[in-house]
């Protein structure tokens, strides 16, 4: 799993060398990394539209809807 610091470098690389309009958060299950809001705000200060696929299971958990809501907070 990447830092949130190594993804906020892939992203700023991204951007420097291709025209991005949208980012979108896959592979495994996105929403098991512990810094998915940061990642989802940063996304969009960057001026970018954010997608997200995932299976939806971790919003099941208990802890879930925080996570949902923070998800949504930040942009997506």
């Amino acid at each position: 799993m990447k830092s949130f610091e190594e993804v906020e470098q892939d992203l700023d690389r991204g951007i420097t060398l291709r025209r991005l309009q949208a980012v979108t958060i896959l592979g495994g299950e996105p929403t098991l990394h512990p810094d998915l809001p940061r990642i989802v705000a940063l996304v969009k200060s960057r001026g970018l539209h954010c997608q997200l696929l995932t299976n939806g299971l971790r919003f099941l958990d208990p802890d879930g809807p925080a996570l949902l809501r923070a998800v949504k907070h930040a942009g997506i």
